[in-house]
């Protein structure tokens, strides 16, 4: 969970720069193809972050609600693939602030 809590606040960004970059496309008729193509896999790479934070909050389990359930061992497991799967959403969360703000600074 600190892992998430600490990325979680990020998402505000995330949408916020994808945002500026549709804006950039609307409205900047100077874009080559290959800016453009650029641009919308940068937005598409930060939506499938946004997804990757709401599948993963959508199926984690709380130890406490797997414990009647499943043996202590299991639990540990359980939670170390939940451990690496937010892992991988906080990256692609930082990743597409950082691509997303890279963009803006020179589009903008």
């Amino acid at each position: 969970m600190v892992i998430h809590d600490d990325v979680m606040p990020k998402m505000g960004d995330l949408t916020t720069l994808a945002g500026q970059l549709k804006q950039v496309i609307a409205t900047d008729s100077t874009l080559t193809e290959s800016e453009r193509t650029e641009i919308e896999s940068a937005i598409t790479r930060m939506a499938l972050a946004e997804e990757g934070m709401m599948d993963w909050m959508a199926t984690f389990r709380q130890p406490e609600a797997l414990r009647d359930k499943m043996e202590h061992e299991a639990i540990l497991q359980y939670l170390e693939a939940e451990k690496q799967k937010i892992n991988e959403v906080a990256v692609q969360i930082r990743s597409g602030i950082d691509s997303g703000k890279k963009l803006i600074s020179t589009y903008q």
